[in-house]
């Protein structure tokens, strides 16, 4: 099988190759630390407002260490330069995130007694009465756009959660061929786009997309066991396209409560 290196083990040899040409075999294995230490890191830019500040002195500090033996000056400036830019993207977005989040919190909690409602009639249902007629009446109150769209929308978000689940376990991951990630995107984006066609209501659904689909190319970058900030876009991005078809169907809610409630025992 032909190796294909990914983007993480070729910022690795090219941080080698800089403290070999700095400090012969003992200069290589540095500048391989010094790249780690970088990388490893990064994890710390997730924290909001402050992130990115806390991963440069922490990083500062250990390079700092490690150049008391040898000078690793060069491979910190070109690997920095790499990951600065990132480490910015990431803390602004993990702001940005505990922002919204709060936002959404404060002016959507009242709506949770609509779950609480559902959720305590599901035990109490007379599945018997689950007739077509009574599926048809379902249909006219919620609506066949809203029915349609969501079950391409779970269909596909189910799809693309399961690959993503597997891929982040994967050593190595080819971005550029086909994945059921995108694929199951497509076909939620699909389900949306038949609910409402209009971007002004469905942008956190595009916003959660652009977060998640970054998270998932960025799985070529990080290599195994370190990919939490993939794994936090993802899953953020996942949650406001959750939210955004909530929003999208949530007068669909009384209508089901109602239909369910003549399916109680």
């Amino acid at each position: 099988m032909r190796f294909k290196p990914n983007l993480a083990t070729v910022l690795l040899l090219f941080s080698a190759f800089l403290g070999y040409l700095t400090a012969s075999y003992l200069g290589a294995v540095g500048g391989a630390l010094t790249y780690y230490i970088i990388s490893l890191l990064l994890n710390l830019s997730l924290i909001p407002f402050v992130g990115y500040f806390v991963w440069k002195y922490c990083a500062n500090h250990l390079i700092e260490n490690l150049n008391r033996f040898l000078d690793l000056n060069l491979v910190a400036e070109k690997v920095f330069w790499f990951y600065d830019f990132q480490a910015i993207i990431y803390t602004v977005l993990s702001s940005i995130a505990v922002i919204l989040v709060a936002y959404l919190a404060i002016k959507y909690f009242p709506h949770r007694k609509k779950i609480v409602d559902l959720k305590s009639l599901l035990p109490q249902l007379n599945l018997e009465k689950l007739t077509p007629e009574y599926v048809n009446n379902i249909k006219k109150q919620v609506g066949d756009k809203k029915l349609l769209g969501s079950i391409l929308f779970f269909f596909g978000q189910g799809i693309a959660q399961h690959d993503f689940y597997w891929e982040t376990s994967e050593e190595t991951v080819y971005v550029t061929r086909l994945h059921g990630v995108q694929e199951g995107l497509a076909l939620a984006t699909l389900g949306i786009n038949i609910i409402e066609t209009s971007l002004v209501k469905i942008w956190y659904y595009y916003l959660g997309l652009g977060l998640s689909t970054l998270g998932f190319y960025l799985l070529s970058v990080f290599p195994r066991g370190t990919r939490l900030i993939p794994k936090v876009l993802w899953y953020l991005g996942s949650a406001l396209m959750f939210l955004n078809w909530y929003l999208l169907v949530k007068g669909m809610e009384e209508n089901v409560i109602t239909s369910l409630k003549q399916l109680e025992m």
